[in-house]
């Protein structure tokens, strides 16, 4: 129970983190391209996740000593979340950038001209033609989060052991039985935030017709 409960936790933390860092990074990139930018963080996806993993241990140790980030460190969580950013952010943005269509832009821009806040304009002009990308977006990467291992191994801390872990230490010592169960759990598990998401937008489309 407790390595599900700390799957989910990660899971919805990492969509959540993913989420809010590529929604901005999509409407920013629509404004304003840059192939270079969008270049590297296609090639950070080819990267291998243990590779990720260890970048971003390396990374938080060399911060460990600023207040803030050195708390995030010590709590041990943030390393995981950190870990599945860097591996699931350019997918995201993936999906993301054609949500940021010409449509989008010339209306965000309507509003702009009408005296329009940026947050304003986020909450009231984009999050309704793009609510249906962002819950797919979020959808995928809940999956992508809950079943992720390779990283996981490099950046969790002992509390706070995933089900995948789990798994992958029953498999060395031949418990088909039980990892079988835990395999068939991981997938309902997996499926259920997404199944009612997809429940959510055909609720909302049948309202709107």
């Amino acid at each position: 129970k407790t390595e599900f409960a700390n799957s989910l936790l990660l899971g919805l933390g990492g969509t959540a983190l993913i989420v809010l860092i590529a929604w901005p990074l999509a409407w920013g990139l629509a404004r304003r391209p840059s192939p270079r930018f969008e270049a590297l963080l296609a090639g950070s996806a080819a990267l291998p996740p243990v590779l990720l993993g260890l970048g971003v241990v390396v990374g938080w140790r060399a911060c460990a000593d600023l207040p803030v980030l050195g708390l995030v460190y010590a709590s041990g969580a943030g390393l995981v979340l950190a870990a599945y950013a860097a591996r699931f952010l350019p997918i995201a943005l993936r999906m993301l950038s054609p949500a940021f269509d010409a449509e989008a832009v010339a209306q965000d821009d309507a509003a702009r001209l009408a005296g329009a806040g940026p947050w304003r304009r986020a909450w009231g002009v984009l999050r309704p033609l793009q609510s249906g990308a962002v819950l797919g977006v979020a959808a995928l990467c809940y999956v992508l989060c809950f079943t992720e291992l390779d990283a996981t191994l490099m950046t969790y801390p002992p509390e706070l052991r995933t089900v995948q872990i789990r798994i992958f230490n029953m498999v060395h010592y031949s418990r088909d039985e039980e990892v079988a169960a835990l395999c068939l759990l991981s997938v309902a598990a997996a499926l259920v935030p997404p199944l009612f998401i997809a429940a959510l937008r055909r609720s909302g489309e049948r309202r709107s017709a």
